[in-house]
């Protein structure tokens, strides 16, 4: 599979590094899990209605897993030094999507080992590029870059057709400066 969106983002995606730094408290001074370090994530985007070439209101839904190097620091303070381990990246976005182009807005986790980082995700893109940003809960952003994955003729195909019910993703990219949530 291949064109559409993760939020499109991850569908299309390239690269994502995160970075994160220590709990730090949040606007109501409850403590927040932070990140610092850079991931490879690979996944699946699920739409709703499946894409096709017409932009329609579309929700969509993205689970992959990746490998990450650095710091992920949870809630009561706890710094975990990750090196290639496991992190899940969940996230839902909605809006008018089609295999060319979309604007999604929605919010995700970053999962290690049960603690949670929760973002805020906005994803543009056209045809099979764009960028995903994400807004820690907390604060701190980053932005990926999106490329295509899958085979593109069957994408074409399926676009034009019946629609795009999902898709297969990879992404990276890089923490500005940090993201916590």
């Amino acid at each position: 599979m291949g064109i559409p969106t993760v939020a499109t983002a991850l569908a299309l995606s390239g690269g994502l590094t995160w970075a994160m730094g220590a709990a730090e408290p949040t606007a109501q001074g409850h403590p927040t899990r932070s990140f610092d370090g850079s991931c490879d994530f690979s996944g699946t985007v699920v739409f709703d209605p499946p894409l096709t070439n017409f932009e329609r209101a579309t929700r969509q839904r993205a689970t992959a897993v990746g490998r990450c190097s650095g710091k992920f620091t949870t809630v009561n303070g706890h710094k975990h030094q990750l090196d290639h381990e496991r992190v899940l990246y969940r996230a839902t976005s909605s809006g008018d999507l089609s295999c060319a182009s979309s604007t999604a807005k929605g919010a995700g986790t970053l999962e290690y080992e049960g603690h949670k980082l929760r973002f805020r995700l906005s994803e543009d893109r056209v045809t099979a590029g764009g960028t995903l940003g994400l807004a820690g809960k907390a604060g701190g952003a980053f932005e990926a870059a999106l490329e295509p994955t899958g085979d593109l003729a069957t994408t074409v195909r399926k676009c034009s057709g019946k629609g795009l019910p999902q898709t297969d993703v990879k992404f990276s990219g890089s923490s500005t400066p940090t993201i916590s949530g």
